[in-house]
């Protein structure tokens, strides 16, 4: 089974997500532990097919996980720090979080771990936008194809919705949209010519930038002045290649990066800015590509004024 998904909880747990996007299979929580012995891992398995919706960071040890019950997905919070503590649980409708949604399809939680939004069906077969809380939601908008607007996320205090639009606009464009009216009040960013392809969060929730694709390359854009400028030097260490951060320490001090491009299998990168220093931490082809030292070295290079 393909591992389609990885996702930190805390510093010590890694949740792998097991079967393809839409399939999903399994999910895995490795739990890291040191001993005299040096590091060894204890796995925890939820005992459900399911997807992970959220890693609730004011709750260490605890996800919301959205698994099929009856006609449709019910979403839990699950503690998974031991496989004792999930075994335990009870999955019934008494412990749902998602308590008035019909049909779920999709949820969207704010950062406080409440389920705020979800793509829902209805008795009839309608895609519904779903928006509220603490088991009371409304519908915002039937999700067809005469639809202009894609959901893609919520601000962190999850009063605000943010997805993509393309009506009269020429692409698709990242807008924000009022809930209380359930209309778009603002573009938040659109690149002419480019369609935006997803919103970027930090991990407390917050908006905090967007990508799309350019010449055949992802690449990303940054809100936040120290975000874009780490983003700029790390594309000008790898000129013509696509550069995307992927994990960042909650001080934002150290990366994981990928590079790739059209001519060039994706690497990932540890990057260390208080060192500034850049290591190769792992390749997908290297039997591709044998110029790996001399691109560490620029990075670095071009990393040291952090």
């Amino acid at each position: 089974k393909p591992v389609s998904r990885l996702d930190w909880l805390g510093d010590r747990s890694l949740i792998i997500s097991v079967g393809a996007a839409n399939e999903p299979d399994a999910l895995i929580v490795a739990n890291i532990l040191d001993d005299p012995k040096g590091r060894r891992y204890e796995t925890v398995v939820v005992p459900r097919v399911g997807v992970l919706v959220k890693v609730l960071d004011r709750e260490p040890g605890h996800i919301l996980f959205a698994s099929r019950s009856g006609d449709g997905v019910a979403v839990h919070k699950l503690d998974v720090r031991s496989q004792k503590a999930v075994d335990a649980f009870d999955f019934t409708s008494a412990t749902r979080h998602d308590r008035g949604i019909y049909r779920g399809q999709a949820y969207f939680a704010d950062g406080a771990g409440r389920i705020r939004m979800a793509i829902a069906e209805d008795k009839t077969g309608k895609r519904l936008l779903m928006y509220g809380g603490d088991g009371s939601y409304r519908p915002l908008m039937v999700l067809d194809e005469t639809a202009d607007f894609e959901p893609a996320g919520l601000s962190a205090d999850g009063a605000l919705i943010y997805g993509r639009a393309e009506h009269d606009r020429g692409q698709r464009d990242l807008v924000e949209l009022d809930p209380a009216t359930g209309q778009v009040t603002r573009t938040v960013f659109s690149k002419p010519g480019h369609d935006i392809l997803a919103p970027l969060f930090s991990a407390t929730g917050e908006l905090i930038g967007a990508t799309y694709f350019e010449n055949g390359l992802l690449f990303s854009h940054y809100f936040r002045e120290t975000d874009a400028v780490l983003y700029r030097r790390l594309n000008n260490a790898f000129p013509g290649k696509a550069v995307s951060i992927l994990q960042a320490t909650p001080s934002r001090r150290k990366y994981l990066v990928a590079v790739g491009g059209s001519d060039k299998p994706i690497d990932i990168y540890f990057f260390d800015a208080d060192a500034s220093r850049a290591s190769l931490a792992s390749e997908t082809a290297p039997w591709l590509d044998c110029t790996q030292t001399s691109v560490s070295v620029s990075l670095s290079r071009a990393m040291s004024a952090l």
